[in-house]
């Protein structure tokens, strides 16, 4: 019996489960009929893959982020460890929160991984022994140093902030823990940004 519906995004829903009586969540890519049902099983099988592998370096490299019980290629489907907490766009982020976000973007860059989508929505506040910032959802993210993707990260976030006290905080916990790559990341997101504006411009 499948477990409450608690979210439904553009690929996969999130179920409420159990793993051998810890609370998990249960996120399964669904299937998508304007797909070509040979091309709509690679995708969903490869992008499960996919979140897998990144979820596990993550851990495996310090990041803090949520378990990942079992994994099912088959059926699309990822078991990951329920956290107890609020999601950054659902509360007031204090300062101290927005600086830990930027430590653990710099963790996940460190680590060889860009998230993809690491906004406010995407970073919990933990309670209890795990108390801290995490990072979930890894359905976009990818394995790659390119200094353009992470750039992208960093803008992501600051945007999803839209508030610029919190984001300077956000750099100077990414810049404490990346240092001089840091630096360069910062840097590419000027050039990024000032590329929007150029074409903006333009039209």
């Amino acid at each position: 019996m499948e477990g409450r519906l608690i979210g439904k995004g553009a690929e996969a829903e999130l179920r409420e489960s159990t793993w051998n009586g810890r609370p998990a969540l249960s996120k399964k890519r669904v299937a998508k009929k304007y797909r070509v049902a040979a091309l709509d099983y690679s995708l969903r099988k490869r992008r499960t893959r996919r979140e897998a592998k990144c979820l596990r370096i993550a851990r495996e490299n310090g990041v803090p982020a949520p378990e990942l019980f079992f994994e099912n290629e088959e059926k699309f489907e990822l078991l990951l460890e329920k956290l107890d907490g609020t999601l950054l766009s659902r509360k007031k982020i204090s300062s101290k929160e927005a600086w830990q976000a930027g430590e653990v973007l710099a963790a996940l860059h460190s680590a060889g991984i860009a998230h993809g989508d690491y906004s406010t929505s995407n970073l919990m506040a933990v309670k209890g022994a795990k108390k801290g910032v995490f990072v979930i959802d890894f359905g976009l993210s990818e394995l790659t140093n390119s200094l353009e993707e992470r750039a992208d990260d960093a803008i992501v976030f600051e945007k999803s902030l839209d508030n610029e006290p919190l984001a300077k905080s956000f750099r100077q916990g990414y810049l404490k823990k990346a240092g001089n790559e840091g630096q360069l990341i910062f840097a590419r997101g000027k050039q990024i940004l000032s590329r929007a504006r150029y074409a903006r411009s333009a039209i």
